[in-house]
């Protein structure tokens, strides 16, 4: 009673994280494979996670999107250069992503309704 749940949690529906999934299906590998292991047991967008708490008797209080820090970047570490190229096209896409307020991962604010 009166408490609040907070989730934060990946979005499918983000732009890097379809873009990993095309990359991923053209076959390029890289760290962001991760986003697809077994251990990922749902991927929810925005509207899908609303939808699911909405549905399970909570009210959503905010829902927003946000990138993480890039040093929490989770990078190749055995070529430095391809290091770099993967670190500053993350840092591109953040940017791009900030300025839409549309990042990678979303944190939803809700209660469970009475």
């Amino acid at each position: 009673p009166d408490g609040v749940v907070i989730l934060d949690t990946i979005d499918s529906g983000s732009f890097l994280y379809r873009l990993a999934g095309d990359l991923r299906r053209i076959g390029v590998r890289g760290p962001f494979a991760q986003l697809y292991d077994h251990h990922h047991l749902q991927h929810y967008t925005t509207r899908s996670l609303s939808c699911l708490l909405e549905q399970t008797g909570f009210e959503v209080i905010t829902h927003r999107n946000h990138n993480f820090p890039l040093a929490a970047l989770d990078l190749p570490n055995k070529n430095g250069f391809v290091k770099a190229v993967f670190a500053f096209g993350v840092a591109i896409i953040f940017a791009f992503t900030n300025i839409l307020r549309g990042g990678m991962n979303q944190v939803i604010i809700c209660r469970k309704l009475s």
